[in-house]
């Protein structure tokens, strides 16, 4: 069932047009991604939904009502913040029931609510810490919390785990998926990492320059990109003549021929080769290795050539 659907939508910002012409939908309980450069148009499109901008055309429809003079308060989503925006003075517990007390939640329902988000976030036992004595995952997850314990339909996450090194990252991008799974709401995020839209997402939009290029599954994005622009965003991509490309997983290389290997790295499971200065070949630890300025050939199956578009 479609939760969210955003009707040739367009928004200008003085002669810049931010978001063009951008139709997409969003399935109730689905985990769905905007991702691309900055610039793109993929927070200004995050915003209108959340209400903070206006569509100069279009319409933006939650269970099926146009949303467009709906203040961002009355609207069934909440906004995860990049920079976690908690309150330094108030307690982890107090943080999360915030939202609840602003908007006259009854005092017997606040406890238990908190309760239960904290559950969610691993942070039960966190209750009464202040937020100078957390971590930055921690932090985040208190953002989290504040969220949910609103009961949105739709969460929307504005590069959520910009802030975070690269482990903690990792270890938040597979809570986010574990917590989506349990609460059974859409969330909706906005990033520029790639690798982060394909670990947490069921389907991906790809947006450049305010326009969407394609929209799909990480599998489908990554085996069938439409165009040069989503070929290059996900993983590497050699580009051939006449708007063919291959994947350097795709490149089989054996010793001897015109070819020289001009660069080689070890990447653990595999070694990351280029080939004549310009052709990417990946290959396993288990298959041949190849030194600096030793002569290859390289080749590839017809059938694991990508036909693009523009």
């Amino acid at each position: 069932m479609t939760l969210l659907a955003l009707e040739h939508v367009t928004k200008r910002f003085g002669d810049t047009v931010a978001v063009d012409d951008l139709t997409l939908d969003i399935q109730a309980g689905e985990f769905f991604a905007l991702l691309g450069p900055s610039g793109c148009g993929k927070t200004t499109a995050m915003r209108m939904v959340a209400g903070f901008e206006t569509p100069d055309g279009g319409r933006i429809l939650l269970d099926g009502q146009d949303v467009a003079g709906t203040p961002p308060e009355k609207r069934p989503v909440n906004l995860v913040f990049q920079s976690y925006a908690v309150f330094p003075h108030l307690s982890v517990a107090r943080n999360v029931a915030f939202g609840l007390e602003v908007t006259g939640t009854p005092k017997r329902e606040i406890a238990p609510r908190v309760a239960e988000a904290l559950a969610l976030v691993k942070l039960d036992q966190r209750g009464d810490a202040m937020p100078n004595q957390l971590s930055g995952g921690q932090q985040q997850r208190v953002a989290l919390a504040r969220a949910l314990v609103k009961r949105p339909k739709l969460l929307l996450l504005d590069e959520p785990l910009s802030a975070l090194d690269r482990k903690l990252r990792g270890e938040m991008q597979s809570e986010l998926k574990r917590l989506q799974r349990e609460v059974g709401i859409a969330f909706l995020l906005v990033t520029h990492d790639q690798d982060e839209a394909m670990s947490m997402a069921d389907r991906i939009a790809v947006m450049q320059a305010g326009k969407l290029e394609q929209v799909g599954t990480p599998a489908e994005l990554y085996a069938r990109p439409a165009t040069r622009f989503v070929a290059g965003f996900f993983g590497e991509m050699n580009f051939l003549d006449d708007g063919q490309a291959i994947r350097p997983e795709r490149v089989r290389l054996s010793a001897g021929g015109a070819a020289r290997i001009t660069e080689a790295v070890f990447l653990g499971d595999r070694w990351s080769y280029v080939v004549d200065g310009t052709l990417r070949a990946t290959i396993s630890v288990d298959g041949p290795v190849f030194t600096v300025d030793e002569a290859v050939s390289a080749g590839w199956d017809l059938r694991d050539v990508l036909h693009l578009g523009r």
